[in-house]
């Protein structure tokens, strides 16, 4: 599971609110104040007098302040911050109010009457609950959130809480970035590129945490680090690792020696948010031939959803939309995008499994193994994607940027929980007592198009080398 850090600083003046404009001194103010949290002394510190008589004695006191930071597993923002309001006027009140809000379960009656903070604070009698989108479950499921199948409802309503507050800053403070930087910014994620992200500090991290939870129902299981890495970090290599990595910093270290991103190495696609600008190195080319001039949402949809993005922003700006309605309708049009992808690859590995079917119809059973061989098989994609009549597969661009998609570990992984879920409802259709009548392949697909719910990702160490993923994702159930 993931835990979320929101912080804000300890000076009264500034907002907590990371979706209030925030003027470039104030901004400034608060960098420092997060860098001094990550690495440095925050304590208040004495400033001698240049021109006074006695030079060794203190006469004025600068106070630096500090960050307050509050961690929690459930990425209601809107509600974490106006804590972080509350504990800040009231520091000492944090121990007695942080454990009543873990007494306080989450359910529909919390939701319509608030948390009862009377007690605490007596100049306001309830903390608020604004969802920011519905909940896609049943208030039970979301007592699992911490170990919750990654494909399933509860995951999907945890990444579109994560998406729709991080999308709520950027078209607050930065609109012009929620269109073609985020469009690009999402293809180069999908293709799992090495992604950075140069600016302030709210913007960078909320682009960062946006990119992450618009890639449901695919994960992202490398490197993510959305808020700027402590100096200790910074003397490790992170660009020139083997492996895609996803990084936000408000501008390049020195400690890596590139002084512009224009020196960045090839594969680092780097979106230079303060400047609503990505820069694409001519030299990158992935492993199905995406170049600098196609990274692209494939088949035409790019242009579609930054259409569709920039009609609803000046919706938006003539107030015909509020922000809430903004927000859904850009992020329901970036989850379709996605969604066509996660179609495409199910409806692949689906037919792969009812060929095999075909193939050894006379054992009775689907060999685990070789279905899966064939989906993971690029030559054999290629030729499924190309065939006549496919739209996919119709124009060189798209080709190349499905035949990427198809090698990333997002594809992989997602593919692994189509063929559990199958390999798991053919196991209950051949057992006695259980499931009866119907197709297999029936249920696999109306499984697979919600997102698996219930899905298990297999687990590598207790492979061995007769055993797929496929089987021993079952095995586990």
């Amino acid at each position: 599971s993931i835990v979320y850090g929101c912080v804000c600083g300890e000076d009264p003046h500034s907002s907590t609110d990371p979706t209030s404009p925030t003027k470039a001194p104030e901004r400034r103010r608060l960098r420092t104040r997060i860098y001094d949290w990550l690495g440095a002394d925050a304590s208040v510190a004495a400033v001698p007098s240049t021109g006074s008589a006695d030079p060794q004695k203190p006469v004025a006191q600068k106070r630096t302040y500090g960050v307050l930071c509050l961690m929690s597993r459930v990425p209601l923002f809107v509600l974490l911050f106006n804590i972080l309001h509350w504990l800040r006027d009231e520091l000492l009140s944090a121990p007695e109010l942080l454990e009543l809000l873990n007494r306080v379960a989450l359910d529909e009656r919390t939701l319509l009457e608030g948390i009862d903070i009377s007690g605490i604070y007596h100049n306001v009698s309830r903390l608020k609950i604004q969802l920011p989108r519905p909940l896609l479950c049943d208030w039970s499921d979301m007592i699992g959130l911490y170990n919750a199948p990654p494909l399933g409802e509860v995951s999907h309503t945890a990444a579109r809480w994560q998406g729709a507050w991080a999308l709520s800053v950027l078209l607050s403070r930065s609109d012009g970035l929620v269109g073609e930087t985020l469009a690009t910014l999402l293809a180069a994620t999908l293709l799992e590129q090495k992604v950075l992200l140069l600016g302030d500090v709210p913007r960078i991290s909320a682009m960062a945490l946006l990119l992450r939870s618009l890639l449901w129902p695919f994960r992202w299981l490398h490197l993510f680090l959305s808020a700027p890495p402590p100096k200790g970090l910074l003397s490790m290599p992170l660009l020139d690792s083997p492996f895609p990595v996803m990084l936000v910093v408000s501008m390049l270290p020195e400690e890596w020696g590139y002084k512009t991103q224009y020196a960045l190495p090839p594969e680092v696609v780097t979106g230079v948010l303060k400047h609503d600008h990505v820069q694409i190195s001519q030299q990158l080319e992935t492993t199905g031939g995406v170049r600098q001039h196609n990274l692209r949402l494939p088949g035409g949809r790019h242009k579609a959803f930054v259409t569709q993005a920039a009609q609803t922003k000046q919706r938006l700006r003539n107030r015909h939309l509020d922000l809430h309605s903004a927000v859904e309708s850009i992020q329901t049009a970036a989850e379709d995008e996605v969604g066509r992808l996660a179609e495409l690859l199910r409806t692949y590995a689906l037919e792969q499994i009812a060929r095999t079917k075909l193939e050894l119809v006379s054992s009775g059973r689907c060999d685990a193994k070789l279905t899966y061989d064939r989906c993971i098989d690029i030559d054999l994609f290629t030729a499924w994607l190309t065939a006549e009549g496919r739209e996919e597969g119709s124009t060189k661009d798209s080709v190349s940027f499905y035949t990427t998609f198809f090698q990333t570990q997002l594809s992989l992984d997602y593919m692994s929980e189509v063929l559990s879920a199958q390999a798991c409802a053919d196991d209950a259709l051949s057992s006695p007592g259980k499931l009866g009548g119907g197709s297999a392949l029936d249920d696999a697909g109306s499984s697979a198009s919600t997102g698996l719910p219930g899905g298990k990702a297999p687990s590598p160490e207790r492979e061995d080398a007769n055993t797929s993923p496929v089987d021993t994702a079952c095995n586990e159930r």
